[in-house]
């Protein structure tokens, strides 16, 4: 029992230390351990940007159908320059795929842009593209100091969200099940480090002052709160019998 709690607390350092950063590399390096294996299956990125996520993983040199979907006219033109399958796509519109054909999907940073209604909606399209063994990867925001900053930024949705409308885990939501026949692969969050100087004092001004006294100390020793401001999910369809098979 003590050799788990020194590794669990271990583990949250290590977490903390290797995800507490703005750039999405460490993310997209944790949604490459999930690529088919196939070189022919169907990967999707929805929301791609300016392509980072294929150029940092070199998704068109190593598979045979990438696409890239983004919903700016001006960004496809430019992603078309150096992929082959760029299409303007607006979420939550009907992604050009048939049913039960899609191997991997990645989507980053695109949720937080949508309404409630629009990412059900997106959620279902994906749903119903994603082969039955198919990889959903999602990267978002979630309610920070920061969130609201962005005036795109409509809404943060946190990772019950996927439980509840992909896995079935929670049940009797507003809106209905969309699948029960996904499971979570990995989970990880996204940390920014604050600063000790809010929240804390007292009408006694003894305690106050040792409080204040305290905050200094740890500033000092440039000890900051580590506050999750996001994460990576990672699903699979179908469900998991045992630690290597998914149906």
């Amino acid at each position: 029992m003590i050799y788990k709690e020194k590794y669990n607390l271990w583990k949250s350092y290590k977490f903390r230390r290797n995800y507490c950063t703005f750039s999405k590399r460490p993310f997209y390096d944790i949604a490459a351990k999930y690529l088919p294996s196939d070189e022919n299956g169907i990967i999707v990125d929805i929301g791609a940007g300016e392509g980072k996520f294929a150029d940092y993983l070199a998704l068109a040199e190593k598979y045979n159908n990438v696409f890239l979907l983004d919903g700016n006219n001006t960004t496809v033109e430019k992603l078309k320059k150096k992929f082959e399958n760029a299409v303007l796509y607006k979420a939550p519109g009907s992604l050009p795929f048939e049913d039960l054909t899609v191997s991997y999907v990645h989507c980053s940073h695109l949720i937080e842009h949508l309404m409630p209604q629009e990412l059900y909606e997106l959620l279902r399209e994906i749903d119903r593209v994603l082969s039955k063994d198919g990889v959903l990867v999602i990267s978002a925001p979630m309610l920070w100091g920061d969130f609201y900053s962005n005036l795109t930024h409509i809404k943060p949705y946190n990772p019950g969200v996927f439980l509840k409308y992909l896995c079935g885990i929670i049940e009797d939501p507003s809106a209905g099940v969309i699948s029960d026949s996904y499971s979570v692969l990995e989970l990880v969050y996204r940390y920014a480090k604050t600063d000790l100087d809010e929240g804390w004092g007292s009408r006694f001004f003894v305690i106050d002052f040792i409080i204040q006294l305290t905050k200094l100390l740890l500033s000092i020793l440039r000890i900051k709160r580590y506050t999750k401001n996001g994460y990576t999910m990672v699903l699979k369809k179908g469900w998991l019998f045992d630690s290597d098979k998914f149906y």
